[in-house]
């Protein structure tokens, strides 16, 4: 008996054709994503995030990398700055707050934190810390970094009205413009 030429012909594919079907077979498949979230779900993930944004906002390292490493410079910084600007809020007064500003400037530079700025702002006779906090507020609107609220406006404008300082007063119409 012959063979059937016709029949053999539409079976054959390539080498590259039938690699292909392999590799598309074999892929990525879309079980995979239920998975992940699956895992991102899990109560261990929720707490290995938990310790690495406390870890990274000053609250140090979680214990069993610490007992690894041990506590890390950076870990020390950022807690000690965390620990003076919760001094500057909890003053009363502004002799109080101005003594607490001075020490965090003096140990850490002047802050950057939105709330911290927000108390500085309430010194009316301390226009150079004013005007520096304005400065500080302008550069993080411009980098993106500050959260734009009423609150923040409010305290700028109350400095621009109350702070007897031309460059204050210029410097806050100018922060304004950018909020």
């Amino acid at each position: 008996m012959g063979r059937d030429d016709s029949i053999r012909d539409r079976d054959k594919k390539s080498f590259s054709e039938l690699d292909k079907e392999h590799r598309e077979k074999r892929g990525r498949r879309d079980d995979d994503a239920p998975r992940q979230k699956k895992i991102e779900r899990s109560q261990a993930y929720s707490d290995y995030k938990r310790q690495l944004n406390a870890a990274f906002d000053g609250g140090g390292l979680p214990d069993a990398v610490k007992e690894k490493l041990g506590d890390t410079a950076l870990g020390k910084e950022k807690k000690a700055r965390k620990a003076a600007a919760a001094l500057i809020l909890d003053a009363d007064g502004a002799a109080a707050v101005t003594a607490a500003v001075r020490d965090f400037i003096d140990a850490h530079g002047f802050p950057d934190d939105q709330v911290v700025l927000g108390k500085i702002l309430e010194l009316e006779d301390e226009p150079a810390l004013v005007l520096e906090a304005l400065e500080t507020i302008g550069r993080l609107a411009t980098e993106g970094l500050l959260a734009r609220g009423k609150s923040l406006r409010a305290r700028i404008k109350t400095a621009q009205m109350t702070v007897d300082d031309d460059d204050v007063v210029a410097a806050a119409a100018r922060i304004l413009k950018l909020l």
